[in-house]
């Protein structure tokens, strides 16, 4: 692959992740930018990350949206999803709900929290964990905090319209209870 080719690809993975908030509010903690040795830095709702080369093995959680994971498919970068929990009977976009379906679940199993417990999501040695809200790395509803993640190597992002600015215990869910 050519060098301008494989940085709009890369480009293209982190943008995928950062775009996802679609006609969101603009979330001024959000502040990407690329350096002239290409490597992404990002700031995503309030953590700072760097990406020198595109994510290859993504894991999606579930948020109750196909956002993400229609997104990445949109993008020509369904391949690199490892493991989808994200599932939709329906679309806007033709044929749409039949290729989220058709992603690796990687035989995922839900917690209490109706997500992928954290054990699972370490356990497949993902590059980047997306989700819809930052609830989605809650520990208090049996998830892998962004912090877990970042101390073994994995990114997390969140749809930037959907951050708590680290503040995850804003985010249980209702008629859901804390995993101990």
């Amino acid at each position: 692959m050519n060098k301008a080719l494989k940085r709009s690809a890369y480009a293209a993975v982190i943008s995928a992740s950062l775009l996802l908030a679609g006609c969101g509010a603009e979330d001024k903690n959000d502040k990407n930018s690329a350096s002239e040795a290409g490597v992404v830095k990002v700031n995503n709702c309030g953590y700072d990350m760097e990406f020198p080369q595109a994510p290859e093995k993504v894991l999606i959680m579930n948020g109750a949206s196909v956002g993400e994971a229609e997104s990445m498919i949109s993008l020509g970068l369904g391949d690199k999803i490892i493991a989808n929990a994200q599932g939709w009977s329906v679309s806007d976009i033709p044929g749409m709900a039949e290729k989220v379906a058709a992603l690796p679940k990687d035989n995922l199993e839900m917690n209490a929290a109706f997500d992928i417990p954290a054990e699972q999501v370490l356990s497949r040695k993902p590059d980047l964990v997306l989700s819809t809200y930052s609830g989605g790395f809650n520990e208090r509803q049996g998830f892998a905090s962004r912090e877990t993640l970042q101390q073994v190597g994995i990114k997390s992002l969140v749809t930037p319209a959907n951050c708590a600015l680290g503040k995850t215990e804003k985010c249980d869910r209702p008629g859901t209870r804390a995993i101990s």
